[in-house]
């Protein structure tokens, strides 16, 4: 079995994170995490409701979120109308 480094585990959350980035920048869409953990926890519940709606996530210097909510955010970051 191999073991990693602190330093190993370290570059390899960052791998992950820097393709996670390159991956929505690809897609251009994300979902609100409090949207999706409300769906889940409101489908292992066995209620029906609607998957939670996708946003453009636009990557500049401050990170936004374009959402067709008019300006409320639906998980407490910014918001682009």
């Amino acid at each position: 079995m191999r073991y990693l480094t602190i330093a190993q585990q370290r570059q390899a959350f960052i791998n992950s994170a820097l393709h996670a980035r390159e991956e929505v920048n690809r897609v251009g869409r994300v979902y609100p995490a409090a949207a999706v953990h409300k769906w889940l926890l409101a489908r292992a519940a066995g209620d029906k409701i609607a998957a939670p709606a996708a946003c453009v996530f636009l990557i500049g210097s401050e990170d936004t979120l374009e959402t067709p909510t008019h300006g409320r955010s639906p998980a407490g970051g910014r918001v682009r109308d």
